[in-house]
């Protein structure tokens, strides 16, 4: 999936743009839960990380 960040409080004048799966996509704040070790963040990312190691 790719997603947009508009320009935000941290970078006023610079968008984000990237190719990720959608969780990180869509929500700004999925890399802080991530390393926050949030329980929801942590299953999506370890979902989707078999899912790629699958695919190698």
């Amino acid at each position: 999936m790719v997603g947009y960040h508009p320009p935000g409080p941290l970078t006023p004048n610079v968008g984000t743009s990237l190719i990720a799966f959608r969780e990180w996509a869509t929500d700004r704040l999925f890399h802080e839960r991530l390393v926050d070790g949030e329980e929801h963040a942590m299953a999506g990312f370890k979902h989707e990380k078999a899912l790629i190691d699958r695919e190698v």
